[in-house]
């Protein structure tokens, strides 16, 4: 992520369709990444090992859903 510029981008190879995905960051969510990397390494950290991150988003929605 670029904070400086205010977009995350997803590189082609982890992309379905080999294209890099740009997105843009509003100033909400830069002041929450910002909140965040103060306290974990990651933006998705694990639960149990903040200085791990999720692996699998699918098997963690029902947990972020309950946020």
């Amino acid at each position: 992520m670029d904070l400086e510029n205010r977009v995350w981008t997803i590189p082609a190879e982890n992309m379905k369709r080999r294209k890099a995905h740009r997105i843009p960051l509003t100033p909400q969510a830069i002041e929450i990444l910002n909140q965040i990397r103060e306290q974990f390494n990651y933006v998705f950290p694990v639960e149990r090992d903040t200085n791990s991150h999720i692996s699998s988003y699918s098997r963690q929605i029902p947990r972020l859903n309950a946020v």
